[in-house]
């Protein structure tokens, strides 16, 4: 019975030639480590997907991608989040409650320009921009505010001068 060469097939044989080169890859700088091409660039032809660039598909912290749903994401510390999340938190410096979510204006899921979001409360399915549920209370519920705030902002009268000097949108 004829013996392989310790194991080693044809194919196995030439494979094994091309490591230690260069990865085959253009503008790769990598070794080979078998077949012609580095860890990184086997592993991807392994699992049947491009070889792609010769720089590594992940994103350092702090870098940010656009994913399959539109929006753009960033690495803040070992975890992804959504960047508009991040830059409406830098905004109102602080981080967003559980019951706020962010809006894109010009509805661009990867504009993230401050002045293209806004803040809105949600409420299932919809949501509300922060001002208009202010409006919407002031306008509504100004007497009930003025009284949880404490007995002199209750009054008759401070009632009224708030109302004639702070509600002048409402008219």
């Amino acid at each position: 019975m004829k013996q392989w060469h310790q194991g080693r097939t044809p194919h196995r044989q030439r494979e094994l030639k091309k490591r230690g080169l260069p990865c085959e890859v253009d503008g790769c700088e990598r070794t080979g480590i078998g077949d012609g091409l580095c860890r990184m660039h086997y592993e991807r032809r392994r699992k049947g997907g491009p070889l792609g660039p010769p720089s590594s598909l992940r994103v350092r912290a702090g870098e940010g991608h656009l994913a399959k749903n539109g929006y753009r994401t960033t690495t803040v510390g070992r975890r992804a989040v959504l960047e508009h999340r991040v830059v409406m938190a830098s905004i109102l410096g602080r981080p967003l409650l559980p019951w706020e979510s962010v809006h894109h204006k010009n509805g661009q899921r990867a504009d993230n320009r401050p002045d293209n979001l806004e803040l809105w409360i949600r409420g299932q399915p919809a949501g509300y921009r922060l001002e208009d549920v202010l409006h919407f209370f002031a306008e509504h519920y100004i007497e009930d505010i003025l009284r949880m705030l404490g007995p002199q902002y209750g009054e008759p009268s401070f009632v009224a001068w708030f109302k004639k000097n702070h509600l002048k949108w409402s008219e």
